[in-house]
């Protein structure tokens, strides 16, 4: 049909609209007629290696009608994150100015220039750091789905990360958890790493102050009782916090539940810092209202195993995804194969469009293939988070 001219976006929307959605499925988002017909050689000929074609294939995992956004918690943070979506997605970077724009309300730095110069490891070793710019990623990829038509029914996240999933249910607003983020990245007790004999002089010092200090066994304090010193500061600062009727539902990983949209208040958000991390809990919960989809929202994919694994535990067929992938030091994207300029191009225009593919071969919904064309694959594996960090 092609090479008789007919335009490539009323194929894709004829095999979209008109034909039934089979168990086994590919999707082909080509960026040229060229790249079409490359890709649908590929398929034809049952290639194993599809790297170097807009070509995706996979199998659904049944009665998938509901997705859910899993927001990936502390430990998906690289060095130089964002840069490469800020700079190639329009939907991202508008998103991230909307947001910064509130967060230097009260004088902070802008998480958007952070970014854009490129993170450095050494900036997200502080908790004050990391948090906030895991967020804004999280943020404007939310967004970049929306644009994309990607639409969700469930939204939980991963310890720091229920802050994102509370805005994308509705249940808090951009400004309103603009401000719990603020005070959850800043009124804590600080962490320290060093020689054991450095750290015993430092706690002489700081306890002869009159100040709290004890050694830990622990990367960070998060979830357990040494957090209880900002208890009242995490309090003050979140009083006036009054959440808003949810557009979606909400899983709490505080709970392992469902949870009604108006208990996100300032006790909501101590016990999200203070108490552990019941993620496997919410994965069973939306397994039980019917969700098979999960697609993991973060800089880079840390949650699968555990997606998976609870999937596999209960015997239900379900499918954990990711949407962006650390790539080493020049983007956001996997790079899957050698290629020229023009293919990586193609490849690394959008991070936020390739994953799209992804995420519809595996839902029974007719959306056209013309909302997603693009190159980009966004793989990875994910692993296991550690239950002490936040």
């Amino acid at each position: 049909m092609l090479d008789n001219g007919t335009p490539w976006s009323t194929l894709a929307a004829n095999v979209a609209h008109r034909r039934q959605w089979l168990k086994h499925r590919a999707i082909v988002s080509a960026a040229t007629p060229e790249e079409a017909r490359a890709a649908l050689s590929a398929l034809a000929t049952s290639a194993t290696d599809h790297a170097e074609y807009a070509l995706v294939k996979g199998e659904a995992p049944g009665d998938d009608t509901r997705l859910a956004l899993v927001f990936s918690g502390n430990g998906s943070q690289w060095a130089g994150m964002g840069k490469q979506l800020l700079e190639q997605e329009p939907v991202f970077s508008a998103a991230l100015d909307e947001l910064d724009a509130l967060w230097r309300a009260d004088g902070s730095a802008s998480l958007v220039d952070v970014l854009r110069e490129g993170v450095s490891a050494a900036h997200l070793e502080a908790t004050e750091h990391s948090q906030p710019l895991l967020f804004a990623i999280q943020v404007g990829m939310v967004r970049v789905l929306e644009a994309r038509g990607i639409g969700y029914d469930v939204c939980f996240g991963h310890s720091v990360s229920e802050v994102t999933a509370a805005w994308a249910s509705g249940a808090l607003t951009l400004e309103q958890v603009v401000h719990v983020i603020r005070i959850r990245s800043h009124a804590q007790a600080v962490t320290l790493a060093g020689p054991l004999i450095a750290l015993q002089a430092l706690e002489a010092a700081v306890k002869e102050s009159g100040c709290f200090f004890q050694l830990l066994d622990l990367d960070y304090a998060f979830h357990s009782r040494e957090m209880d010193p900002i208890e009242p500061a995490v309090l003050h600062g979140l009083s006036d916090l009054v959440p808003n009727p949810a557009a979606r539902r909400f899983v709490s990983t505080v709970t392992g539940a469902e949870l009604d949209d108006t208990a996100l208040d300032a006790h909501y958000w101590w016990r999200n810092i203070r108490e552990p991390v019941r993620f496997g809990d919410a994965v069973t919960q939306g397994t039980q209202s019917g969700v098979r989809l999960f697609l993991e929202v973060g800089p880079h994919s840390i949650l699968r195993t555990y997606v998976t694994q609870t999937l596999d535990d209960q015997r239900m067929a379900g499918r954990s995804l990711p949407t962006l992938k650390r790539t080493g030091q020049r983007g956001d994207v996997a790079s899957c194969a050698p290629c020229d300029d023009r293919q990586r191009r193609a490849r690394t225009l959008s991070a936020s469009r390739r994953f799209m593919c992804r995420v519809i071969r595996h839902r029974m919904r007719a959306w056209s293939c013309r909302r997603i064309r693009g190159n980009t694959n966004t793989t990875g594996s994910g692993r296991p988070p550690r239950r002490t960090t936040s």
